[in-house]
């Protein structure tokens, strides 16, 4: 019975030595990460207040990759646009349909806007119709319309927005929707 009693004695001790220890490597690795987020985060914000938008880009990109929070994939889609990556802005939005499902509408809007950005209005239309077909708000026909203004098909897009302006009165939509009538 003596030697079971050490034998128990010495295990608990050595697993609380390795807990230890183990509870030390992750708070090392912790502080580490958080000081490299809190640095990348600086000169992503700098490079934001200069207009750098590549450079901005280029550190959301590292935040999210050592993250994964949205708010830095939010920054990505921002910054890609705006640095005319609209490649990369199209593939992170198409990413985060499947990483962030319940907000799968707000994404798709964006691979929109990328897609029109980079010419290919048909894959374009055929996301919008699929907004449209799962909700007919107003954002949605207005995306739509969008679409058919930049494919040239004046008559459809007219129409899309009549259905806007109709329900919302927005003066916005109004102007659109007069540039193409006159």
């Amino acid at each position: 019975m003596p030697s079971y009693s050490k034998l128990i004695i010495l295990g608990v001790v050595t697993v609380g030595i390795v807990g230890c220890f183990n509870e030390y490597s992750v708070t090392k690795n912790q502080k580490y990460i958080d000081r490299q987020t809190d640095l990348y985060s600086l000169v992503a914000i700098d490079s934001e207040y200069q207009n750098d938008y590549n450079n901005s880009l280029k550190y959301y990109k590292k935040l999210y990759s050592i993250t994964y929070d949205e708010v830095y994939l939010l920054k990505i889609l921002t910054y890609s646009y705006k640095s005319k990556n609209y490649n990369y802005m199209y593939e992170m939005a198409k990413a985060a349909i499947n990483e962030f499902p319940k907000k799968e509408e707000f994404y798709k809007r964006h691979s929109i806007i990328a897609l029109v950005s980079l010419g290919r209005l048909d894959e374009a239309l055929v996301l919008g119709d699929e907004l449209l077909s799962n909700n007919k708000s107003n954002k949605n026909y207005e995306i739509v319309a969008n679409i058919y203004y930049a494919i040239g098909n004046y008559n459809k897009s007219a129409e899309y927005y009549k259905k806007v302006y109709e329900k919302t009165k927005d003066g916005r939509v109004l102007l659109k929707l007069v540039e193409i009538l006159y």
